[in-house]
């Protein structure tokens, strides 16, 4: 790696240090236009139905129904300045094709910081029926907006906020299901994706869109979760001569040099993904690799600082879905 390219990803991830504990109250979910359904005490909310139609007159949404199989993700896709230097490591919501939904709300108020170290925000899991699955895809596609998003010109992902200067949020929501295949990229000023309406030429979409992101961060409030405990992880280690760090811990893996995070080129993450993503700096983990550091709160990811053979280093580990080991 050349000196630039690590000082570039030095300053980014510096950022991330500083800005981690910066938070933003949650949203409301809009239980309001929703209605429970009556089949289950568990079932998430449904969108009203109208007036005349009863509930087995709703057709069904067409989906993949396997485990790896993505029916509806949340993301966080801000570039450059990956969320605002908010550690955030993994999608925000997924739902997959057999009703397994992992999620977290990026919004809650993230764990304190102890010196540098550094702990997400935890992820939750829940197991949805078919019955659910349609609720959420309906409320998806209807009142979230994803139905009905305006066609990319290179079929790529539509973008809405597009006119917005500077570096705004960027946050893409994806779906697979009723056959569509959508993606929408909305940006924002902050991660509500509010805007002002008298800016914001596409304000009925936006509106709809920021109910959906509510409904998504606080998923919790519509059935019960348990916290998901991933079973791997991504190691991500960048150093020697990591600067600053008040709280470091000895390097933890007798059976793991440094030098061991590699990976194949063809597994490497997208040079955008946060921190860089070359393949170099990268290597999968398992729980039992992570609970070497020594310390609890990590399953939602962690960043920290190691004091290896050579130096200081950043270390940062992020959950792997087993269902999308890319993450």
């Amino acid at each position: 790696m050349s000196d630039q390219r690590a000082a570039s990803r030095l300053s980014v991830i510096a950022l991330a240090l500083v800005l981690a504990g910066c938070g933003s109250a949650p949203s409301a979910s809009p239980v309001g236009a929703l209605t429970a359904s009556p089949t289950s005490s568990d079932a998430v909310p449904s969108a009203t139905a109208s007036p005349t139609a009863a509930p087995t007159q709703i057709p069904s949404i067409a989906h993949a129904t396997g485990p790896t199989d993505v029916a509806l993700r949340f993301e966080d896709r801000s570039g450059s300045s990956e969320f605002g230097g908010v550690f955030a490591p993994g999608p925000i919501f997924t739902l997959y094709g057999d009703g397994t939904v992992i999620f977290r709300n990026d919004l809650a108020m993230p764990p304190p910081a102890e010196g540098s170290i550094i702990r997400a925000r935890p992820f939750l899991i829940v197991h949805l029926d078919e019955d659910q699955v349609q609720s959420v895809l309906r409320f998806a596609l209807r009142e979230g907006g994803l139905g009905s998003v305006r066609q990319a010109a290179d079929q790529g992902c539509a973008v809405y906020g597009g006119e917005l200067t500077g570096d705004p949020w960027a946050l893409q929501f994806t779906v697979h299901a009723g056959g569509l295949d959508n993606c929408v990229v909305v940006q924002a000023l902050d991660r509500t994706l509010a805007l002002d309406p008298e800016v914001d030429p596409d304000a009925v979409a936006r509106s709809a869109f920021v109910a959906l992101a509510d409904y998504l961060r606080n998923f919790d409030l519509q059935v019960p979760t348990q916290a998901w405990m991933p079973d791997r992880y991504w190691g991500i280690l960048i150093g020697p001569g990591w600067p600053k760090c008040d709280t470091a811990i000895a390097w933890p893996w007798p059976d793991i040099a440094p030098e061991d995070f590699l990976l194949p080129k063809e597994l490497a993450l997208p040079e955008w993904y946060w921190p860089g993503g070359t393949a170099e700096e990268r290597r999968v983990m398992s729980a039992d690799e992570a609970a070497q550091l020594g310390f609890s709160g990590i399953a939602g990811g962690v960043q920290i600082c190691l004091v290896g053979p050579d130096g200081t280093y950043f270390f940062a580990l992020w959950p792997l879905s087993p269902a999308d080991p890319n993450w």
